[in-house]
């Protein structure tokens, strides 16, 4: 499931993620795939820092939204980024394929 995505979409709250680790996060990140995340989340950090995941401020419908559609726009570098990744080295092993874990999605 999540190979097929595009952008991948985590819409936690960032207060209750601030020290919270995400394992869904880990996996799109491996598999080189920009992410939407909580800004303030301690496991997003290092994303947004090396460019391949964009922080929302906000846990409301218009911070997520704008943050999603931001990504849209800067799409072809959030990739490059992705791809780029360190942490996207599972991808080049071919392990994009083993990984089935339902996530939400921006397509």
């Amino acid at each position: 499931m999540l190979r097929r995505g595009d952008i991948g979409l985590l819409p936690y709250d960032p207060v209750g993620y601030r020290r919270r680790g995400s394992a869904v996060f880990h996996e799109v990140e491996e598999l080189g795939i920009p992410i939407v995340a909580p800004g303030g989340a301690g496991f997003a950090a290092d994303a947004i820092s090396e460019g391949h995941c964009l922080g929302f401020d906000r846990f409301s419908p218009s911070s997520i939204s704008a943050t999603v559609l931001d990504a849209i726009a800067r799409f072809d570098d959030l990739t490059s980024a992705a791809t780029r990744s360190d942490r996207a080295d599972h991808r080049e092993r071919g392990n994009r394929d083993e990984c089935d874990h339902p996530g939400a999605f921006a397509r």
